[in-house]
């Protein structure tokens, strides 16, 4: 059974050589290193979660907390499953617990990006109802940029 609960930097710091693992399984995007993981942004002890399937880790969503345009919104900076356990919902699960938390929080809006190359990302993106609202270019890679208005209220 898949567990989903928030990371802690403790956590974070004992199992850290089973995050880079799984963090290589993101295509086009360099693999993150220990600091990557272990930087303080704000919220992000707060707004990042991991997934468990018994005691093995098999999936993370590591998120802070920005102001974008004088308001307050969540950024997800990573998201990555294991292999063998992708396309099974994971993912899925680690970004209803993050919508979940910013929305405690007040937050409404999330934020994230992927390489223009990465469809799978891309789809995983629209099937979980963020709007694609642009691209940029960041150290040579182009990114496309996506929001989800989280808002529960209907127009």
């Amino acid at each position: 059974m898949v567990v989903i609960q928030k990371l802690d930097r403790n956590f974070l710091l004992d199992r850290i050589t089973e995050f880079i693992r799984i963090d290589e399984n993101i295509p086009f995007d360099p693999t993150w290193a220990e600091e990557n993981f272990t930087v303080d942004l704000p919220g992000k002890w707060k707004h990042s979660f991991v997934a468990l399937e018994g005691a093995r880790v098999i999936g993370f969503a590591i998120a802070s907390v920005r102001d974008i345009d004088d308001r307050t919104c969540g950024y997800l900076h990573r998201i990555a499953i294991s292999r063998d356990f992708q396309n099974k919902g994971v993912g899925g699960m680690l970004i209803e617990a993050l919508e979940e938390s910013l929305r405690e929080a007040a937050i409404d809006l999330l934020f994230c990006s992927t390489n223009e190359k990465n469809v799978m990302a891309q789809e995983f993106y629209d099937a979980m109802g963020f709007n694609k609202s642009g691209s940029r270019d960041i150290q040579g890679h182009k990114r496309d940029l996506y929001e989800k208005n989280m808002n529960k209220e209907v127009a």
